[in-house]
């Protein structure tokens, strides 16, 4: 099922309108590789999105890991070019 049906659903059952901001979400879109176009979010199938969602999610995980490391290795370097420098003006004194 559709996600944008899923709201319907969800609107009726509870007896509660659709939040103001969720038309715009549903509207906004994904590129499917796959498909090699772009779907609008509320045209996904739950469980097409759930995926999308946990792959994103990973993808982030994955990139703050990175930034990390990169982060710690910059520390490393200012470390080792200060350490450098005051060799150097202890040489010279």
């Amino acid at each position: 099922m559709k996600i944008k049906g899923l709201v319907r659903i969800q609107s009726e059952v509870e007896g509660q309108s659709i939040p103001n901001d969720i038309p715009q979400i549903l509207n906004l879109v994904y590129y499917s590789k796959s498909k090699k176009q772009l779907i609008n979010i509320g045209d996904l199938h739950l469980t097409h999105f759930l995926r999308i969602f946990a792959k994103m999610f990973d993808n982030k995980n994955v990139v703050e890991a990175q930034v990390s490391n990169i982060k710690e290795r910059i520390l490393e370097i200012e470390d080792k070019l200060y350490k450098e420098k005051d060799q150097k003006n202890d040489n010279t004194h």
